[in-house]
């Protein structure tokens, strides 16, 4: 499936899904989550992956 056909599926901006497929989105909403995973049929847990990235924090 190529970003064209999502854009045109789901109605998002061809940037957003551009910053999703390269990894370089900080976050996504739950309304653009559930329209790609209605669109490619397959549930949140499928395409997520949780990474425990360490922040410092000064105390």
């Amino acid at each position: 499936m190529k970003v064209s056909d999502l854009v045109r599926a789901t109605g998002m901006s061809k940037t957003t899904l551009h910053k999703l497929y390269n990894g370089q989105s900080t976050r996504i909403d739950f309304e653009t989550l559930d329209k790609i995973c209605d669109l490619l049929e397959v549930e949140v847990g499928d395409i997520l992956v949780h990474t425990n990235d360490a922040h410092s924090s000064a105390e």
